[in-house]
């Protein structure tokens, strides 16, 4: 299991690091019942080496957990073949359960833990990705669809990080960086590989990237209909606007610009990104 490297310079018992104290704005009565799942759900997640929080808990688990059931008895909160339901029910309701969880990992170690766990998940699709260029050559539809479910996968880890920008409480973690080197990533994964077999020849991908054909990485997640990373960049823009002024940020994001000139971005996708670029 992988640990946050922070967490090895302060290795010592909750009780002995007076950091680990519970703020006094995170007192059980200091917040809600929705922030106290949100909050939970997050330090879960931290001592988990692969999963993200919505993936231990969805949005609609978490509507399921309501003030009522804080009110029944509290061994109702226990679900004896699931541990981590039991900790979900039992922090969001009882002060005691609250304030041990808290004290085990507060908002600096958390926000790490998801920042590293983000970027060994996204490391793994483009790992995944690129090895399809030294595989044996597949049909058009196994390699498509390996393709495909790459896309996907960053996808939905590119939701998850504007996801929690959003809900982040406490600290903060170089989101712009995660999402702009993702970014940069993609864009250079445009041109077509030799990888697909089919009527026994060797056939890389297409630029059209239609049904019958492999697209590249660039072309599934940026030549789609859907505005890859932008929204997300725009949350971080909203919500933590300097991370995106810092010349690390700005040198990414001229590189990305580019790259999509380069390879031929939509006019409308390119202008939403440009409105990003500082001045």
């Amino acid at each position: 299991m992988s640990t946050p490297t922070l967490q090895f310079s302060n290795l010592c018992l909750p009780e002995d690091n007076p950091d680990q104290r519970v703020e006094e704005e995170m007192r059980f009565d200091r917040t809600t019942l929705e922030e106290r799942k949100i909050i939970v759900r997050d330090i879960i997640a931290s001592f988990e080496p692969r999963d993200l929080p919505s993936e231990l808990f969805s949005d609609e688990t978490l509507q399921r957990i309501t003030a009522e059931q804080g009110n029944r008895r509290s061994s109702e909160w226990t679900i004896h073949d699931d541990l981590k339901a039991s900790l979900m029910q039992w922090c969001c309701h009882d002060p005691g359960g609250w304030t041990l969880l808290c004290r085990m990992h507060g908002p600096a170690i958390r926000a790490l833990s998801f920042e590293q766990k983000v970027e060994r998940r996204l490391e793994e699709q483009f790992e995944t990705y690129d090895a399809l260029y030294s595989a044996p050559p597949g049909s058009v539809n196994l390699i498509r669809g390996r393709v495909l479910e790459i896309c996907d996968g960053i996808r939905m880890i590119v939701d998850e990080v504007e996801a929690d920008i959003n809900i982040r409480t406490g600290s903060q973690y170089n989101a712009a960086k995660i999402l702009l080197d993702t970014f940069r990533r993609v864009c250079g994964r445009s041109t077509d590989v030799p990888f697909v077999r089919r009527s026994g020849r060797r056939e890389g991908t297409s630029a059209s990237a239609g049904a019958d054909t492999v697209p590249t990485l660039y072309q599934g997640l940026i030549g789609g209909t859907t505005p890859f990373i932008l929204d997300a960049l725009e949350t971080v823009q909203e919500k933590w606007p300097r991370s995106l002024g810092t010349e690390e940020a700005r040198t990414l994001m001229r590189g990305i610009n580019e790259l999509l000139v380069e390879n031929g971005a939509p006019r409308g996708y390119l202008n939403r990104f440009r409105a990003l670029m500082p001045e």
